[in-house]
């Protein structure tokens, strides 16, 4: 299971291999922020949310994940 950018939580991971996943590919908080790419190139989304750092501090870090 790849994670995108936010991290991944313990309760979540262990869900994951209850069910059967063997491969958790985390990439943590504080990378690439695909929101700020998201709503560069699309102006409607800035009217959507409040503003651009919505997502500032959501998530897990990659070493939180680890």
């Amino acid at each position: 299971m790849k994670e995108v950018g936010f991290g991944l939580d313990i309760e979540s991971a262990a869900q994951l291999k209850n069910v059967g996943v063997s491969i958790l590919d985390v990439a943590g908080r504080g990378g690439t922020r695909f929101d700020d790419i998201e709503i560069a190139m699309n102006q409607t989304t800035v009217n959507q949310i409040s503003n651009n750092e919505i997502f500032q501090n959501w998530g897990y870090s990659t070493i939180e994940s680890l």
